[in-house]
């Protein structure tokens, strides 16, 4: 499966310029790998090395199911680590819908999900 570039991605140069998308399914993928909640990113400064190769790995994969976590590993090593950290929190930012501000200078609040 290939994914277009889009602003809800991040582009990082790994073996070549790659495309990081945090979605549900990225999340997902990397908690089955980690065992680890996702989506408490607070959390993410205490991940370990095998924990931050799940996130990029399975932030990766939509625009590349191919990606392996051997690449990853081999592409990631502590001089560009806090590069590749940087433009994982990137792609978290661009994922998320802009706030709007209000008169007053305060940031609205996001929209409430539909009720079920």
């Amino acid at each position: 499966m290939r994914e277009a570039v889009s602003p809800q991605s991040s582009t990082v140069v790994l073996d070549r310029p790659r495309h990081l998308f945090v979605d549900l399914n990225a999340l997902e993928k990397a908690e089955e790998l980690t065992g680890k909640n996702m989506l408490d990113i607070r959390s993410w400064p205490n991940l370990t090395a095998k924990d931050w190769k799940a996130l990029i790995w399975a932030c990766l994969l939509r625009q590349d199911d191919e990606v392996t976590l051997e690449l990853v590993g081999a592409c990631v090593h502590p001089g560009n680590l806090k590069y590749v950290q940087d433009k994982v929190y990137e792609a978290v930012k661009n994922s998320m819908p802009e706030q709007e501000e209000k008169e007053d200078g305060e940031e609205e609040d996001p929209p409430k999900p539909p009720a079920l």
